[in-house]
């Protein structure tokens, strides 16, 4: 997860420099866009390792790579916002988690339980 908003990071200042803004106010939105980067990938493998995943959870999971595509396209990592889009067009959920979380450096396992859900849904 530190690898892919570190490297998001550096994407971000020399993107958001494009735009004219100053230093500072790059700064500002590198950090605040870092922050909820954080925030949203901790909230995404919470989500991943509950022990019991609902049909709420799953929709929770999509809105959260909704926000994941936003950040990535905001702070100018295009790419990963691609890969993102790319694997949210998949049908099976099983599968696009385990390509979301090879694309985000994540260690998460699917589950037997979460198996069970992505694929009833």
């Amino acid at each position: 997860m530190k690898q892919i908003i570190d490297e998001t990071v550096g994407i971000a200042y020399e993107y958001l420099v494009t735009f004219g803004f100053t230093k500072a106010q790059v700064d500002t939105l590198v950090t605040q866009g870092e922050n909820e980067l954080y925030s949203t990938l901790e909230k995404f493998v919470t989500l991943q390792t509950l022990e019991s995943i609902t049909v709420s959870n799953l929709e929770e999971i999509n809105e959260i790579l909704h926000a994941l595509q936003g950040l990535f396209s905001q702070m100018g990592h295009t790419n990963m916002a691609e890969k993102l889009y790319e694997i949210e067009a998949t049908d099976d959920v099983s599968s696009r988690l385990i390509e979301i979380n090879r694309h985000l450096g994540l260690q998460i396992h699917l589950d037997g339980t979460l198996e069970e859900a992505c694929n009833t849904h």
